[in-house]
C-alpha cells in the first residue's frame, strides 16, 4: 500500500499503537507527517515519521 493524505496508520508509541492521520506525504512517499490521535485524548503533530515496527515509527494497521 502507498501512503496518502487523508489515510489512518499507526503510529509506535510508548504507550503501544495510536491511530494517526497522515497529514503530509514526503520524498519518496514512506516519510510522513502525521496528527497523532493518543488513547488518552491527547494529540499530536509528528513530523518526518519513518516506517517500521519501532517506536516512533509509523505501519499500516493489522488487517483482520
Amino acid at each position: 500500500m502507498k501512503p496518502s493524505i487523508g489515510r489512518i496508520v499507526h503510529f509506535n508509541s510508548g504507550e503501544g499503537p495510536a491511530a494517526a492521520l497522515v497529514i503530509k506525504v514526503r520524498g519518496e512517499g514512506s516519510t510522513l507527517d502525521l496528527q497523532v490521535f493518543y488513547p488518552n485524548g491527547g494529540i499530536k503533530h509528528m513530523f518526518a515519521i519513518e516506517p517500521g515496527r519501532h517506536l516512533g515509527s509509523w505501519s499500516w494497521p493489522p488487517r483482520e
